[in-house]
């Protein structure tokens, strides 16, 4: 498996494997993300956005990667902090070192523009994703209702 920037055309697998991530999110805002994103723009607060791919051994994309840089955020002190947006690799190439290949690509974009820490966050529930996290060296900074953000 191998790591790449994306391209426009991978825009439909990529949106595909949003909404497997996120369920609730709409086909409208999907779009709009994807087009700030494919285009370079950061989505909401960031200052900038990156995302990465991940072809599978036949050529098909297999998962992706969005980080963004902060100037601040809640629970990290250092500034400016690179943040996992979203992380997803499919099932069944998932525990095959695709997922640690992403995030080292998210933790390099992050490095590059001066950050001195990368931060991400999941839901409690998703077992899977917390142990991916800690798997890939991030650690638990905080809790907060449902949600656990993560320092690396």
């Amino acid at each position: 498996m191998q790591v790449r920037k994306p391209y426009i055309e991978d825009m439909p697998a990529w949106t595909a494997m949003r909404k497997i991530l996120w369920p609730h999110t709409t086909p409208s805002d999907n779009q709009e993300e994807a087009h700030r994103i494919f285009s370079g723009y950061p989505i909401e607060d960031e200052e900038e956005t990156g995302a990465f791919m991940l072809e599978g051994p036949g050529g098909e994309l297999v998962g992706f990667i969005e980080v963004s840089m902060y100037a601040t955020l809640p629970y990290y002190p250092e500034k400016p902090v690179g943040f996992v947006e979203g992380w997803y690799v499919a099932e069944a190439f998932r525990r095959k070192g695709g997922g640690r290949k992403l995030m080292e690509a998210a933790a390099e974009w992050a490095s590059r523009r001066r950050c001195r820490v990368l931060g991400s966050d999941t839901e409690v529930w998703r077992k899977e994703s917390v142990a991916a996290h800690t798997g890939t060296g991030f650690a638990i900074v905080h809790r907060e209702g449902e949600t656990i953000f993560f320092r690396r």
